[in-house]
């Protein structure tokens, strides 16, 4: 049904037209358009925390390993708690709080000494919210000081406290109080520095209080803990660190676009490859690796992660269903590898080298241009990294799609 590419490597693999390994290179190529209207953070190879202008593509590495990720690509949102990283503003209660106490994962000496003189000693911020019943992701950097356990907690004025426990012997997370609309996580960013998460979702209220009680809460120890780095943000999970001051910060959608005419894209077959790295906690939302459309949903080929699924497949012309394809396994936080293929009245779906799914009457879209880590219209961002992104000019036969994506 597929046949081999015209040219094949000394390994017995095909020659793509376009081969953008992010991952790599860590860098453009310099045929992508790149956007984003806003400056942003990422961790650069040292590990260090760092700010990215304005339209700046970031790189992004493991901080603990320091291996590369790839291309960081996210949606728009907002932090809005604010004075983020001066906790002297917070409401703190038996709570000492010394700033420059250590280096932060910013690399300075910005890491705050949080202090539990008392039991159940506290430090919170009041942050206003609409009245609905979005999720939100509560974040803070931390590092383990005197204290056996550190507790966070989103409280939703008027309604419930939800609290998650870290404990460092063990380095671990775990829900302490209330249902959550997402599982804790403690993500080890090195230097001995975490980056806890929790989320709860609003029950139309209209304020919601972000805690820290360093030493705990419901126990009778004191205690301390560094601290760096608070986030608040709508969204069923966490996304990279936004700074704050005196007002909520606004980090804009990363966007990444290629014309077919850079590459030398075959209207009537090919084969789109995608390797990528999603974030955890993205749930139900479908992030796209890699989208080819002419500007609309009505035609489009596309690589995309739905959840905890394993990468998935589309291809529609005209408005209409020519092939949907999905695969078993894969989870966020994981390198996925998946690749599309179609020609006239056949098309193929692979993913982590696995059985090869088909259909039998494809017909090829007209396309325009491929979106790298979104689609189109900018919506569905992968909220991950993009470490390659691969097109081959025909349609790869089935055992070169398995082995291309193991």
């Amino acid at each position: 049904m597929f046949r081999r590419s015209t040219a094949l490597s000394a390994g017995r693999y095909p020659i793509p037209n376009l081969d953008l390994n992010y991952a790599a290179t860590g860098a453009l190529s310099g045929i992508e358009t790149f956007t984003r209207a806003s400056s942003a953070w990422a961790f650069n190879q040292t590990g260090t925390l760092s700010q990215y202008a304005a339209n700046t593509p970031r790189f992004d590495y493991d901080p603990a390993t320091l291996a590369s990720r790839g291309l960081l690509v996210e949606e728009q949102r907002t932090n809005l708690l604010l004075n983020s990283n001066t906790f002297s503003a917070w409401s703190n209660s038996g709570l000492s709080v010394t700033g420059s106490s250590g280096t932060a994962p910013s690399g300075s000496n910005d890491a705050w000494l949080l202090g539990a003189g008392v039991a159940e000693g506290r430090g919170a911020l009041i942050v206003a919210i609409p009245a609905d019943t979005t999720v939100y992701a509560y974040s803070i950097h931390l590092k383990a000081g005197s204290s056996a356990v550190t507790d966070i907690r989103l409280s939703i004025v008027g309604g419930s406290e939800y609290d998650a426990r870290v404990t460092w012997a063990t380095a671990g997370i775990s829900v302490k109080k209330g249902t959550h609309a997402f599982s804790p996580s403690l993500q080890n960013i090195g230097g001995g520095w975490y980056r806890a998460v929790m989320g709860v979702a609003n029950t139309s209220r209209t304020q919601v209080l972000p805690y820290i009680f360093p030493a705990g809460q419901g126990t009778s120890a004191t205690g301390n803990v560094l601290a760096f780095g608070a986030q608040l943000e709508a969204g069923s999970f966490a996304t990279s660190y936004i700074p704050t001051t005196s007002a909520s910060a606004t980090r804009a959608a990363d966007t990444c676009s290629i014309p077919l005419g850079a590459f030398g894209y075959d209207s009537a077959e090919g084969t789109l490859f995608a390797e990528f790295l999603r974030s955890a906690g993205t749930n139900s939302q479908q992030g796209r690796a890699a989208s080819l459309s002419n500007g609309s949903n009505a035609n489009l080929i596309e690589i995309y992660q739905a959840g905890a699924a394993t990468p998935l497949g589309q291809i529609y012309s005209d408005g209409n269903v020519q092939a949907q394809f999905g695969a078993a396994g894969g989870a966020p936080d994981t390198v996925q590898r998946a690749a599309i293929a179609w020609a006239a009245g056949a098309s193929a779906f692979c993913a982590g080298g696995t059985t090869v799914q088909a259909d039998t009457s494809t017909v090829a879209p007209p396309v325009t241009s491929l979106r790298v880590g979104d689609r189109w219209d900018g919506a569905r961002n992968l909220n991950g990294n993009i470490r390659r992104i691969a097109y081959y000019p025909r349609a790869l036969e089935t055992a070169i799609l398995g082995r291309i994506t193991s």
